[in-house]
């Protein structure tokens, strides 16, 4: 009988210890979700400041960007509004965005491409596919469907602060003092 009560009490606590430990996972994806997507809407900023005339286009950020070359009007031509051009002149270090576990954008201000609250710089989407990576050791690890982690989504706003969407999404703020003032107030995010 003793028994029996000790392995009921190991299996409850194994049940809630496994359904904490899931979260904390993607609580840490979520954080370097994050960060990502500020480091991306930085970089588009500081792209704009310094192309004021070549328009830079909306797109999704993919692995394939970090083959492109950098726009120079002469030997370079077919990058011109690439989204892709924040890498290939150097604005933001070459990435796997295929095998990560969030999706990223980046938008020239128009319409946000994911349902974002208000148009903004730079996107984060968590995936639900894992059909872009080539690297086994990750592919099980992208993709989730589970809720509320695959609504979870960021937003880099022109404000220059990181907003949060979608159900119960996790705040980091470790990396920028402002994050949680800016989802407080609305900077950008109502």
């Amino acid at each position: 009988m003793e028994m029996l009560v000790v392995v009921l009490i190991v299996g409850v606590l194994a049940s809630m210890g496994v359904s904490q430990y899931y979260k904390a996972v993607e609580e840490a994806k979520a954080d370097h979700a994050s960060s990502m997507t500020s480091m991306i809407g930085s970089a588009v900023r500081m792209y704009m400041v310094d192309h004021p005339n070549q328009a830079l286009g909306s797109g999704q950020l993919t692995s394939s960007c970090n083959q492109e070359c950098c726009y120079d009007g002469s030997t370079c031509t077919t990058g011109l509004g690439d989204p892709c051009q924040i890498i290939a002149c150097g604005y933001l270090p070459y990435q796997d965005f295929n095998c990560l576990p969030y999706s990223y954008f980046i938008s020239n201000g128009g319409t946000p491409p994911i349902g974002a609250p208000k148009p903004g710089y730079a996107y984060a989407k968590r995936q639900t596919s894992s059909s872009g990576c080539t690297d086994p050791n990750v592919t099980t690890n992208l993709a989730t469907t589970d809720q509320p982690y695959a609504t979870w989504a960021y937003e880099y706003v022109q404000q220059g602060c990181l907003c949060p969407f979608g159900d119960q999404t996790p705040m980091s703020g470790k990396f920028n003092s402002s994050v949680p003032s800016c989802a407080a107030v609305g900077a950008g995010c109502d």
